[in-house]
Order: C-alpha cells, then structure tokens, then sequence
C-alpha cells in the first residue's frame, strides 16, 4: 500500500514535472525542493532539480544534486551525463570525462555523451581523441548538427579547412538557424580565401546572433 506522504509527494513531484514542462522552472525548482526537503534521496527531483540548476548557472549545486542521484541510481546514463556537463561548465574537464565516459559505458550508443566527451577532450588538449568522438556520435546519430559542428571545428584546428567546411555546411543544411554553425562556415570560407561567401555567412550569423558573430565581421 502507498502511503499518505508518498501519494502526497508523488502529486507534487508531477505538478513540477508540469511547471517545468511550460517553462516555469523556477516553481518547477521551488516544487522539487520541498520533495527534497521531506524526502533528501527522492531520485526525480534530485535528477531535475540538478538539471534546473545547471541551467540557471547555480553549477556547484547542480553537481551535488546529481551526484547525489548518479549514487542512488548508478546505472543511469542520462545522470552521468547531465553531471558531466555540470562539471565541465565549471571547467572541471576531468570529472567531466570520466563521467562521460562513464555514461558512454552504461550505453555505448549514447551519442550526446560522445559529442560532449569530445568537447571535454578539447579543453583537456586532446584533440585528437575528440575528433574521434565526434566521428563516433555521427556514427550512431548522423544527423546530429552539433556533432558536425563540432567536428569541423576539430579539422579547422588541424587546418584541414576544405573537410571542415563539409562539415559546417552539413550542420547548417540540418538546421538553418545554427548561428555557431553559420559563423564557423563563414571562417571556413575565409580560410579558403573565398571571401565574399565567407562575408555573406557572417552576415547571416550575425542576423541570427550578433555577439557571437561580431567579432568575425
């Protein structure tokens, strides 16, 4: 039988899952917190409360939530990955990856933690093992714009520029409002000496996202 407090919780935990699903994250978080603060392991709003967190930049807390819940649940993937990017936005690169490879282990076709395993190896100056994670994501998911974003910035690195340009192109085919993308196609092009595609891109970025093309006009 279920008891009162557990039915009572059950209820509230769901009414967060609602709030968060419109978009209301902060009662969302107020409605995990008071699980948590009558039951401290209740996995789900350990889970969402720590994904909330990470997202309003609230990192520290967002690393005990889920480290917290990647305990009481040590076979999740999903849990080893959210923590991982909790830890690598804290430049804590290599927690990080050992999270995401901890989550690539529990679910070897896990392709979102072999993309950010591979960015997490680009700040710890692996590059070339990067490369092969983002090849490994594409292999599971090859429509997967971040991954090809990604992996072309890998070659541009390496300045094989005509494979990155590929690359950059196939992830704004995918998704046309990929400002990131976009600009990295613009540098490609530059880098190729094709100069006014290459301003023709950054200008399209820069509709798209002005800060974060600026810089390359």
């Amino acid at each position: 039988m279920i008891s009162r407090t557990s039915a009572e919780l059950t209820r509230v935990f769901e009414k967060g899952l609602s709030q968060q699903q419109r978009g209301r994250t902060d009662e969302a978080a107020g409605l995990y917190q008071s699980i948590l603060d009558r039951d401290p392991g209740h996995l789900g709003a350990l889970q969402l409360l720590g994904v909330i967190h990470a997202q309003q930049g609230k990192l520290e807390s967002a690393v005990t939530l889920l480290r917290k819940a990647a305990e009481r649940l040590p076979e999740a993937a999903e849990t080893r990955n959210n923590l991982g990017l909790a830890l690598h936005t804290l430049g804590r690169h290599r927690e990080a990856a050992a999270c995401f490879e901890k989550a690539i282990a529990l679910n070897p076709r896990y392709a979102i933690a072999h993309n950010n395993l591979g960015l997490t190896l680009v700040a710890l100056d692996r590059r070339d093992e990067a490369h092969t994670c983002y090849e490994r994501a594409l292999a599971i998911s090859p429509d997967y714009p971040e991954a090809m974003n990604n992996l072309g910035a890998a070659l541009h690195a390496a300045r094989r520029f005509p494979e990155a340009l590929g690359w950059f192109e196939k992830a704004v085919g995918i998704r046309p409002g990929f400002a990131e993308a976009q600009t990295n196609l613009g540098k490609a092009l530059s880098a190729l000496e094709r100069y006014e595609e290459a301003l023709a891109q950054l200008e399209r970025a820069g509709t798209l996202r002005p800060d974060l093309a600026a810089n390359e006009l």
